[in-house]
C-alpha cells in the first residue's frame, strides 16, 4: 500500500497488518525518516520525564534551597564532595554539625540528584512530619501515610531534634525509622545534635535505641 510519509511527504510502501479480518496500516514514516522520528520521540519523552522530575523536586524542596551553588557552601569542599557522591543503597546519611554550615542545602542538593535519577523521595522537617501525623491520623489516613513513607526509595528528615514531637509523632517516627532500616531503605537525616544531646530531645524509652540505629545504619558526616 502506498502512503505519504508524515515527515518528508514522500510516497512509500507501507506494511499492512490484518486484525480480525480487517487490514490496517500503522506506518507513518518512510524507512529513511522512521529512525529519525523515533529518536526525536525518545528525546521528547526524556525531556518530559526530566521536566516532571524537576516539578517533583520543586514540590519537595523549599524555594530557598532549590538553586544552591555547591561552590558557595560554607562547609569544607571535601564534605560537599562526599555527600553529593553518595551512592544509593541500604546505608543512608546523617549530616550533623553547627547551624549555618549548609546541612539542609547539601541534603536537598543530593535529593535533587536522586529525584532526577528517578528515585522516589519524601522530605520532612521535624515540625512538618509532626503536622502530617496529626492531620492524617485525625482524618483516619495515618496508616496509609506511614506506609507511603515506608515505601519511598529515600526518606529525608531535616533538623531532627529541633522541634519537640508529640508522643504520637515520635512513636510513628521511631516505628518508621525501624521499618526502613529493617527493610534496607535509606534515610537522609540532618541534625544539630549528636549522641546525648540528640537523646535529650526525645523521650527516654526511645532516645537511646533511635540514636544507636541512626549511628549504626547510616554514614555519619560532620558538616563543618
Amino acid at each position: 500500500m502506498k502512503k505519504q510519509c508524515q515527515e518528508c511527504g514522500k510516497q512509500f510502501e507501507a506494511k499492512m497488518l490484518t486484525l480480525v479480518g480487517h487490514e490496517y496500516c500503522f506506518d507513518k514514516y518512510c524507512t529513511a525518516c522512521k529512525p529519525i522520528r523515533e529518536q526525536q520521540e525518545k528525546d521528547m519523552l526524556a525531556i518530559r520525564q526530566e521536566q516532571a522530575r524537576m516539578e517533583e523536586f520543586n514540590r519537595l524542596c523549599p524555594a530557598l534551597y532549590r538553586d544552591t551553588d555547591p561552590l558557595k557552601l560554607p562547609c569544607n569542599p571535601d564534605v560537599v564532595k562526599l555527600v553529593l557522591g553518595w551512592t544509593y543503597g541500604s546505608k543512608g546519611l546523617v549530616l550533623h554539625g553547627a547551624t549555618g554550615r549548609g546541612k539542609t542545602r547539601l541534603a536537598y542538593m543530593l535529593v535533587r540528584r536522586l529525584v532526577l535519577d528517578g528515585r522516589s523521595v519524601s522530605a520532612f522537617d521535624s515540625l512538618s512530619f509532626a503536622h502530617r501525623v496529626g492531620e492524617t491520623f485525625g482524618e483516619y489516613q495515618g496508616e496509609r501515610f506511614i506506609r507511603e513513607q515506608q515505601k519511598v526509595d529515600v526518606l529525608m528528615l531535616d533538623d531532627l531534634g529541633k522541634a519537640k514531637l508529640t508522643e504520637r509523632a515520635e512513636a510513628e517516627l521511631f516505628g518508621l525509622v525501624e521499618h526502613r532500616i529493617a527493610h534496607l531503605k535509606p534515610l537522609i537525616v540532618t541534625t544539630n545534635f549528636v549522641g546525648d544531646k540528640l537523646s535529650d530531645k526525645l523521650s527516654e524509652d526511645r532516645a537511646t535505641p533511635l540514636v544507636r540505629r541512626l549511628r549504626e545504619f547510616n554514614e555519619c558526616v560532620c558538616v563543618r
